[in-house]
């Protein structure tokens, strides 16, 4: 969604965008979507393929050989300055950018997870758990003893096996001239070596500007929005909803869908919604009193965080990652222990307890978020580093 924004809004200001990503059947119709490679289902690297198709899809794993030859084709057809790209890992590879660099076009990346340290891309382990850097500290095997891709032997040897090659052969921030990153906790999760430090620049999400509406009357309406995943702990959440007077809405599809329903059929105060499109999202948050964002892994720069706070709707998330640098001084957030279910139950309850603080609160929020960068200083802050690249 981010990287959809930014292309929208450079071209207000004037800039020429291409696009470049693969033909999935969800994709939104563009004009160079004729450069574009096939999209191919490898379902979380392979886990739920047959075992010829995942040895088959191991090479589009490694290296797009399709990729590079379609980005030269773009290429031969329109002059760029510079190369800005999002989360290509996993189906594009680093094939592109490898023929960018060979055409001496500069590399910018947006850092929107942690594909740099983690085969995975999420720092979770097969079981839930968090991990902290163990494939970085040790080696990408980690990966297979773990079980990280979905708890399967072979889908995590492949990821590690991706992690190596990709290591080998200094496919990370090596290729890279700048490297932005929306937290300063995934800028430090980088390193500290000067080589990495003189390409980093940390610049935050901005906050959208909305107009302020009073939180709904009656009963308090607390709304989760994300991926249904286990490392986004919306099982906490579903615990804390245990016989509360408060209402929970459940937003989002994902691999953790089926048992997070399971968890909350005898709650009748626990509805899930599937998934909605943008516009559905922020009528919900409208109609809600606080959003929940109950993450036990660490999260990088949740945009579902930035929406709610310029809503002006109240916050309780977990004090985990970069989401502490967007809520942490905002007189709507509350920050709470990960998969701490008493600590996010007592939090709701305590906001629950008094609706008229609610209403003040949520005024509150809003114009504090007004003080937050919004698109423009985000975009004059992107136009800087492309400049220190291309003069």
């Amino acid at each position: 969604m981010y990287a959809m924004d930014l292309t929208r809004r450079l071209e207000e200001r004037g800039h020429q965008v291409n696009v470049f990503s693969t033909t999935h059947p969800d994709s939104v119709a563009h004009p160079d979507s004729w450069a574009w490679p096939r999209y191919r289902e490898l379902s979380s690297a392979g886990a739920h393929l047959s075992f010829r198709r995942r040895i088959g899809a191991i090479p589009f794993l490694i290296y797009n050989r399709e990729a590079e030859h379609k980005v030269n084709a773009l290429l031969d057809r329109y002059s760029l300055d510079v190369a800005h790209v999002h989360n290509f890992t996993r189906h594009l590879t680093a094939a592109p950018l490898l023929a960018l660099r060979r055409r001496h076009i500069p590399l910018v990346a947006t850092l929107h997870d942690h594909w740099i340290n983690c085969p995975t891309y999420s720092l979770v382990k097969g079981d839930g758990s968090r991990c902290d850097w163990e494939c970085t500290r040790f080696s990408p095997v980690r990966c297979v003893r773990h079980r990280c891709v979905v708890g399967s032997i072979s889908a995590s040897a492949v990821a590690g096996l991706e992690a190596v090659i990709s290591r080998s052969f200094r496919w990370g921030v090596d290729l890279l001239d700048r490297v932005i990153c929306p937290s300063q906790f995934i800028a430090d999760s980088l390193g500290a070596t000067q080589s990495i430090l003189g390409k980093v620049r940390v610049i935050r999400h901005p906050h959208p500007r909305h107009d302020w509406t009073l939180p709904p009357e009656g009963g308090v309406k607390v709304v989760y929005v994300g991926r249904l995943a286990r490392e986004k702990g919306v099982q906490h959440l579903i615990a804390a909803a245990e016989g509360a007077k408060w209402s929970l809405r459940i937003a989002g599809v994902g691999p953790y869908d089926a048992t997070l329903r399971r968890l909350a059929a005898a709650l009748p105060n626990v509805s899930f919604l599937g998934f909605l499109q943008t516009p559905e999202v922020v009528a919900l948050m409208r109609d809600s009193h606080i959003v929940a964002v109950p993450s036990v892994w660490y999260e990088n720069a949740p945009l579902v965080v930035i929406e709610a706070l310029s809503l002006g709707r109240m916050v309780v998330a977990s004090a985990i990652g970069g989401i502490p640098e967007y809520a942490g001084k905002s007189p709507g957030a509350r920050l709470v222990g990960p998969g701490e279910n008493h600590e996010i139950r007592n939090t709701i309850d305590d906001l629950a307890s008094d609706p008229s603080r609610l209403r003040r609160l949520s005024e509150a929020t809003w114009l504090a978020s007004k003080e937050e960068p919004g698109w423009d200083m985000h975009l004059d802050s992107v136009e800087a580093v492309y400049r220190e690249l291309v003069g």
